[in-house]
């Protein structure tokens, strides 16, 4: 898998995982929406370095071993 391709994916992931975080806490509802405007625009490293960011608010740490084991679940 190329490295774009990648980042990709590992940004869908943690807005996947995000999302259910978003009725709770307003800020992060907003940095997740900051997150998918930087995917959109192609900007996917910003998009990556956003959505992980936020994720550490909410579990500062383990952000790796929880995005992978929610994309084993989805799949």
């Amino acid at each position: 898998m190329n490295n774009v391709v990648g980042t990709v994916v590992m940004v869908e992931n943690t807005i996947v995982f995000g999302n259910r975080y978003r009725s709770t806490y307003a800020d992060i509802d907003t940095e997740l929406t900051r997150s998918e405007l930087s995917f959109r625009n192609g900007e996917y490293t910003q998009a990556l370095t956003t959505a992980i960011a936020t994720i550490e608010k909410i579990h500062p740490g383990n952000y790796e071993s929880m995005i992978k084991e929610n994309a084993k679940s989805a799949a």
